[in-house]
């Protein structure tokens, strides 16, 4: 009898311990997912706050942006500034004003608009200093003067929105195309208000047609860019009807009406008119641009806010399951203890397997009441709810790579981009100087890319772009950095090439190039001109320092009549010797 009743002790005893362990156990994973739940609705929020705080940035910029209108108007040298063009400078002004001050006092961070700030008020020093001279006395060159320091106002603005933007996708990765898009659209609408800038300039004579020429073109060529990445990854939000129609709004306004009004000033260099008509008319094909980042961040904060209520609905479903299942543990240990002792153990055997990660179903059990089903079922919540965080987390992971893919590669041509060139510069000096090898740049223009342009349009100068970097490809060797560094230059960091060495993979590259393509006539054929520096092996490892030399090199090519290849002039006399020699 004594046996028998230490026996019942124990056994009371372990399915006390039994019950308290499982019950501990949901606890802690039922907390573990609630404070999972709970992370992700603050992360879900902060990425709201981030969204309007993006939106109130953008806003400020694109109306730094629109500043330029009424003050090209005010500056205009055909005749006296109206008091009407002098009110409305002065409304738009404090609109600014408005909105710099509500995206300061969001961010909560004063310093970063100090810059901002600063440049807009000496851009409208400026402004102000023309327009209080008499129209007679107001050179193009001074306007000029003037719109390019509000030019430099709005880039200062441009880095804000790009630092905004990061801090949201850093909390909302799972928008960050649309956040992208966004941007895009602040960007079209600054770039086209100024290439209306360029176009005002060349009406009053204050910008060289060389310089005018070659910022019009760098202009135009974002605007269609960014145009086309617009009109090509907006249209995948066509259920919503707004964004369709500001698409709709930018082709007709900007592109069919304001583009080619200031192309058309463009196309007559010598044409002089006045700057307040000229942006009277211009200015309405602008606000297209705008209506469309407003509609792109509507829906960006409806994708985030439905997001956090998802979030919210999760952590109250999870804490209420969590609550359950510990009560009904509790509640079953009290009243059912033969009857749940075997089930428990099951119970405990599930929980220690989610504890470390064993999300699979478990193995057939013993039937057992009504009310450890139940348990059993709470259990399986769980379990959902983490596989669902393990594939929200997968998928996290793939959109993180696929953002960084995008940023680090030109989409044209498929080779690295400037900003990726940037990153991997740094990782590939040091491996040359631990190696003690030297270091080779080759900086490529393609010779008279605008004219390409011009004759075959943008499909062919893409085809241009497409075919050299098909041939720098061909000839690089494994472990050489090709790179797209700006509209039509190519960078190549070759390890391990000295300036000769690099200079003759440039000439085989230029041979190759200006082979042509044969028969081939639907992609025109292109010569390039090619600039050579190198880093020896004990000297300073500064990639920017090596690129501006092959930049030099490059211009000295452009200069001694394209199609050619120039080494560095600061490479030693042995090697340039050895140039001269093969040349």
């Amino acid at each position: 009898m004594r046996t028998g009743m230490l026996a019942a002790i124990r056994i009371q005893h372990l399915q006390w311990i039994v019950g308290a362990a499982a019950a501990i156990g949901c606890s802690a994973l039922g907390g573990v997912l609630v404070s999972n739940n709970v992370a992700e609705l603050r992360r879900a929020s902060h990425a709201v706050d981030d969204a309007s705080q993006f939106a109130l940035v953008l806003a400020a910029t694109d109306m730094i942006s629109a500043e330029r209108g009424p003050s090209n108007v005010a500056m205009d040298p055909h005749g006296p500034t109206s008091s009407d063009a002098l009110a409305k400078l002065a409304a738009t002004r404090a609109e600014t004003d408005r909105r710099l001050a509500a995206a300061r006092v969001s961010t909560h961070e004063t310093s970063v608009f100090d810059a901002v700030i600063r440049r807009l008020a000496e851009g409208r020093a400026k402004v102000d200093a023309v327009s209080a001279r008499p129209p007679e006395e107001r050179p193009g060159a001074m306007i000029a003067e003037a719109i390019q320091a509000m030019f430099a106002a709005a880039d200062e603005a441009a880095a804000l929105r790009i630092e905004c933007g990061r801090r949201l996708l850093r909390h909302a990765p799972e928008v960050g195309a649309e956040v992208l898009l966004q941007a895009e659209a602040s960007a079209l609408r600054e770039q086209a208000g100024r290439l209306g800038s360029y176009a005002v300039m060349t009406l009053t004579g204050g910008l060289p047609m060389q310089v005018a020429s070659a910022s019009v073109t760098r202009t135009q060529d974002k605007i269609t860019y960014l145009w086309r990445k617009l009109s090509a990854f907006a249209h995948n939000h066509g259920d919503d009807p707004g964004i369709r129609e500001a698409l709709a709004r930018v082709e007709t306004e900007y592109f069919g009406h304001s583009l080619p009004m200031a192309m058309e000033v463009f196309a007559e260099p010598s044409l002089r008119g006045s700057a307040a008509e000229f942006t009277r008319r211009y200015v309405p094909g602008l606000t297209a641009s705008t209506e469309l980042k407003e509609r792109l961040g509507a829906f960006t904060l409806r994708k985030i806010e439905k997001a956090r209520e998802a979030a919210i609905a999760a952590t109250v479903a999870s804490a209420g399951v969590t609550l359950a299942v510990v009560l009904a543990l509790l509640w079953l240990g009290l009243t059912f203890r033969r009857r749940l002792f075997l089930p428990l153990i099951s119970v405990r055997e599930e929980i220690l397997s989610l504890s470390v990660g064993g999300l699979g179903n478990p193995p057939s059990r013993a039937k057992a009441g009504p009310e450890v089903d139940e348990m059993f079922a709470g259990l399986a919540v769980l379990r959902d709810e983490l596989r669902r965080k393990q594939v929200l987390e997968r998928e996290r992971r793939r959109t993180n790579q696929h953002l960084k893919q995008l940023a680090e590669t030109d989409s044209l041509t498929g080779l690295l981009n400037r900003r990726a060139a940037a990153e991997q510069a740094p990782g590939v000096i040091e491996a040359t100087r631990q190696a003690g090898q030297p270091l080779g740049a080759i900086l490529l223009d393609i010779d008279h890319f605008k004219t390409v342009n011009d004759v075959y349009g943008h499909a062919g100068g893409d085809a241009v772009l497409k075919r050299v970097a098909a041939v720098l490809t061909s000839l690089a060797r494994p472990g050489d950095l090709v790179v797209r560094y700006g509209g039509e230059e190519f960078l190549i960091l070759a390890p391990g090439l000295d300036s000769a060495a690099a200079a003759d993979l440039a000439e085989r590259m230029r041979l190759r190039l200006a082979a042509g393509q044969g028969d081939r006539a639907a992609i025109p054929n292109v010569t390039g001109s090619f600039g050579v520096a190198a880093h020896g092996t004990e000297s300073d490892r500064d990639w920017e320092a090596l690129v501006a030399r092959a930049d030099a090199a490059l211009y000295r090519a452009k200069r001694l009549g394209r199609n050619r290849v120039c080494s560095d002039i600061s490479m030693p006399e042995g090697a340039r010797r050895t140039m001269r020699q093969r040349a």
